[in-house]
């Protein structure tokens, strides 16, 4: 985050962006592990799902107050700000979260995914991904020409989506502990698969069939969030923990 507010030319922030991505993969990884470490195996599903609403609060409220101290402090205050608090938060983790024990020797990735149900739980992390790509290039693009909004008119309905997508994903961990993983992925599998088919077809059926883009959107996130939030519990369980 340093480098972005210390840095002066192209190359080096786009430097500062492959560090920065790279300490989110570190700290993403080792906190879905410590928490699967942690929880209770009759509330994992729910406490690995709740990451997910953590994560999209964030991206709720980051672009705002990232806006708001680039505009009225200094374009390098966000980044001052991110450098701070990831220095507060490394040193409360390191204070503060419990050890574990130091894990045996793991097996390969090859050999897990040789499980029976990891290929599958694999097929719903990319599928999910998969339809989240996709729509929001497309929709930006089409609330910019078709639509035209501006940013932060764009920016507000993309905070909608991510809402819906928060919520859904927790209780999807609730449901998934309770009800079991497969079956919450199967309904949301099901709910993303009718939300991206009416996407498709409504535009060939003439603009008396012309699709609600915004409710739309809210069903979508809700719908990938029940769809990808159990994958977190089943990976744990399948990986025994």
């Amino acid at each position: 985050s340093l480098g972005y507010a210390l840095g002066g030319s192209f190359v080096a922030l786009c430097v500062a962006r492959s560090l920065q991505g790279a300490a989110a993969g570190v700290i993403w990884v080792a906190g879905l592990s410590h928490i699967a470490a942690s929880a209770a195996p009759e509330n994992r599903g729910r406490d690995l799902a709740s990451t997910a609403t953590a994560s999209s609060v964030g991206i709720l409220l980051g672009p705002v107050l990232g806006g708001v101290m680039a505009a009225k402090v200094h374009p390098a205050a966000p980044f001052v700000a991110l450098a701070v608090c990831g220095g507060l938060l490394a040193l409360a983790a390191a204070f503060v979260l419990p050890a574990h024990a130091s894990p045996a020797e793991g097996e390969s990735l090859f050999t897990f995914l040789k499980r029976p149900a990891a290929p599958a739980i694999a097929c719903v992390i990319v599928a999910g991904g998969a339809a989240i790509g996709a729509i929001e290039p497309l929709l930006s693009v089409h609330f910019a020409v078709a639509m035209g909004l501006d940013t932060a008119a764009i920016g507000l309905r993309f905070m909608g989506m991510t809402a819906t997508y928060g919520g859904a994903a927790y209780l999807a961990g609730e449901a998934s502990d309770r009800w079991g993983e497969v079956l919450v992925c199967r309904v949301g599998g099901v709910m993303m698969a009718a939300c991206l088919g009416i996407a498709a077809i409504t535009p060939l059926l003439g603009s008396a069939f012309a699709l609600p883009v915004f409710p739309w959107m809210l069903v979508t996130g809700a719908a990938i969030g029940v769809f990808t939030a159990p994958t977190l519990g089943w990976l744990a369980r399948v990986a025994g923990g």
